[in-house]
């Protein structure tokens, strides 16, 4: 039984190591234990969405804009916190509550809203639209770190797409 004990105490130290190690390197290892995040967009008619995602250390800025006359509503990740609100009123930007650590925020006509993800800024993240009616997706990924900045444009209708 001692001998049980020590073997599960030296796999689980193990294990410990790699996702420690895992975690601080930005290999394969890394891009395993780091989860993608989804992000569903609903709308009823043909919509243009643009994302600004900025990156830096562990945080990110994202900020979305709506082209459209509709409501348009897209589910983004509980945790990440709006910030600020243009072209619509404040009490206009609403969100149900939380299902499955998501947000459903509801996007008036032509707004712009802004999110802070505080910690653990996602490696990936893949758009789903599943109103099977056309999205123009404009992405703009900026990696202040890298000092990089990728722009692109895509229309989907019923495939989720991976950004990055």
């Amino acid at each position: 039984m001692a001998s049980l004990r020590i073997h599960s105490s030296g796999a689980m130290l193990a294990l410990l190591a790699v996702i420690i190690l895992g975690t601080q390197s930005r290999g394969p290892l890394a891009s395993l234990i780091q989860a993608s995040v989804d992000i569903g967009i609903e709308h009823a008619k043909p919509a243009a969405v643009t994302l600004e995602f900025t990156k830096r250390d562990d945080a990110a800025l994202l900020q979305i804009s709506t082209e459209s006359e509709e409501m348009i509503f897209i589910s983004l990740p509980s945790n990440w916190q709006r910030t600020e609100v243009r072209n619509a009123p404040i009490e206009f930007v609403t969100a149900d509550a939380p299902t499955f650590g998501y947000k459903r925020w509801h996007f008036p006509p032509n707004a712009t809203v802004s999110f802070w993800i505080p910690m653990d800024a996602p490696d990936s993240i893949v758009i789903h639209n599943p109103s099977h009616v056309t999205l123009k997706l404009g992405t703009v990924v900026v990696d202040v770190d890298a000092g990089t900045v990728e722009r692109d444009i895509v229309l989907m209708k019923d495939e989720a797409i991976k950004l990055w």
